[in-house]
């Protein structure tokens, strides 16, 4: 009997989130830790922050919020992005919001739409 040769790629769940938030990665040899609070969101409406010093993303929990899980991965991803640009010394671009922001949609899209098949 000749075994089937099963599929090596990962399933993207239909429903709860698509994206895994870890709880730590590592970039450039420096581990940064990712936190979900309950309580951030500052007086300007942010819902993560990148606390380069610290080496540490802190984001709000979507869920308290009622908001759906693909807000907190987009969040996530812009704030990964935030702390990219530091890294690579790219000051400007690292405070450019909108850029950022527009990076993050990308490539939160192309992570949840992509096909293995």
């Amino acid at each position: 009997m000749v075994k089937k040769k099963t599929d090596q790629h990962i399933k993207i769940p239909t429903r709860g989130p698509v994206l895994k938030i870890p709880k730590k990665f590592k970039l450039f040899g420096q581990t940064y830790t990712v936190e979900i609070h309950d309580d951030h969101e500052d007086g300007n409406d942010n819902q993560g922050i990148a606390q380069f010093n610290k080496n540490k993303i802190i984001l709000q929990n979507q869920k308290s919020m009622k908001r759906p899980d693909s807000k907190t991965e987009q969040v996530y991803l812009h704030e990964v992005i935030h702390v990219i640009f530091n890294e690579l010394h790219y000051a400007k671009e690292a405070y450019n919001e909108q850029m950022v922001d527009q990076l993050a949609s990308c490539l939160h899209q192309i992570l949840t739409t992509s096909e293995y098949k």
